[in-house]
């Protein structure tokens, strides 16, 4: 990260240059990977494809997405962003376009696998060049900037959902595959030109600087907040990829009604992820104890919905999309805010991308148990189990903010320099 008098020697034209195309290639990612999820209802209906079919292919995205985040959050610290965001965003392009060409469950699974193995080539990367070529504010900025990317990109799944209703479902996936690859191109074209001006530049690292991966994964207060980050996968990603069928089956409205209603989702995330800057600013810069109140919110909407179960057509869907707001709220302190405290230990990609490998391992896990409960045990018990796992993250956040050991990052013995 560089300093506020650099970035004044400097200018900031480069940094919203930079902040842009990183918004961009987020913003294809979570349209890439968030169409499934938005044409599931259309799927059943036009084709003999099953709820647990369609889950297993959603298991099988979070489950590469998880460890591809692990993986390739390690190389990201040692490969350009350039060439690893470029490769991730244009082979998930070929692959979306492929998905609606084949009609067998297992290579289908596979294929969605595999676009989840190259969208997890993104935020490693991202991360990294964002906290390495930024100031602290800034950095912060643009960090949060991509938590709207995901959102901005879930809307347009929402909106492709509604254009392509009544027609072909196979026509959303190509027009998303298309963006994809577009958005590969933009991207390597435009990281060029800011490294070839200078204003993008790497770290490089030496060996012995392993050592303080390990003492960052093992400190205690790490520990608590990579269980808070396995919770708040699951909540945020299983429960939220159900989302559209939920409103379809329990609210007994149409898939079009459906999409159209969950269009409005993104919109109330976004609220959610400035909700917790605002709180952020209020709590003396603790993540965790803002981390803490956002799942203490999404319980308590989880707990509505069970004891409404399904009356009240708007009170309902109101709290559904409050409990989502509050765990994407969740995640910008996760996953934004908290790893930018890593940035002078030269390994934000590889500690960003461990911490999302163990909450998409989990949602891959709970995507496939959660499917199991709603065929055989109705929405409402689903619902149930959504509100004790999100009670249980609220506790680890809550041991997280208790933790007396704020200042566990080692700095002093990192050896870098930018190339």
């Amino acid at each position: 990260m560089i300093t506020e008098e650099k970035q004044k020697n400097s200018g900031i034209g480069h940094f919203w240059s930079l902040g842009f195309v990183c918004f961009l290639a987020y913003t294809a990612c979570y349209w890439g990977r968030g169409i499934l999820s938005a044409m599931i209802p259309q799927i059943l209906e036009q084709t003999s494809f099953t709820k647990e079919s369609l889950g297993l292919m959603g298991s099988a995205f979070f489950f590469t997405y998880g460890i591809g985040q692990l993986i390739n959050g390690f190389m990201g610290d040692f490969v350009k962003a350039k060439y690893m965001v470029a490769l991730g965003l244009f082979l998930a392009g070929l692959v979306v376009c492929l998905f609606p060409l084949f009609e067998s469950v297992l290579v289908m699974t596979i294929l969605w696998g595999l676009c989840g193995l190259c969208c997890s080539m993104l935020w490693g990367p991202l991360s990294k060049v964002i906290a390495e070529n930024t100031t602290e504010r800034v950095g912060r900025i643009f960090m949060t900037l991509l938590t709207v990317a995901s959102l901005v990109g879930t809307m347009g799944t929402y909106i492709i959902a509604i254009v392509a209703s009544g027609g072909s479902w196979g026509f959303a996936f190509y027009l998303t595959g298309a963006f994809l690859i577009i958005s590969a191109i933009l991207w390597f074209i435009s990281l060029g030109v800011l490294e070839k001006r200078g204003l993008v530049k790497y770290m490089k690292y030496h060996a012995e600087g392993e050592d303080n991966v390990f003492k960052i994964i093992l400190a205690p207060s790490f520990l608590l907040m990579t269980m808070v980050a396995l919770i708040n996968g699951i909540i945020r990603n299983a429960v939220v990829f159900w989302i559209p069928t939920y409103i379809t089956e329990k609210l007994l409205v149409s898939t079009t009604v459906a999409a159209s209603i969950s269009t409005f989702l993104p919109l109330v995330n976004l609220l959610g992820t400035f909700m917790g800057m605002w709180m952020l600013r209020r709590m003396h810069d603790n993540e965790e104890k803002v981390t803490m109140v956002m799942f203490a919110v999404s319980t308590l909407m989880f707990v509505l919905m069970f004891v409404l179960d399904g009356s009240l057509f708007f009170t309902t869907v109101l709290a559904l999309f409050i409990s989502s707001g509050a765990m994407i709220g969740a995640s910008n302190m996760i996953f934004c805010i908290y790893c930018l405290r890593f940035t002078d230990t030269g390994r934000v990609s590889a500690i960003t991308g461990l911490m999302n490998f163990t909450g998409y391992a989990s949602a891959s896990l709970a995507s496939f148990i959660f499917t199991g409960i709603v065929e055989t045990k109705g929405w409402n018990t689903t619902v149930a189990s959504w509100a004790a796992i999100s009670l249980v993250g609220g506790i680890f956040a809550y041991l997280a903010a208790k933790s007396k050991e704020k200042k566990v990052i080692p700095t002093s013995n990192c050896n870098y320099h930018r190339s």
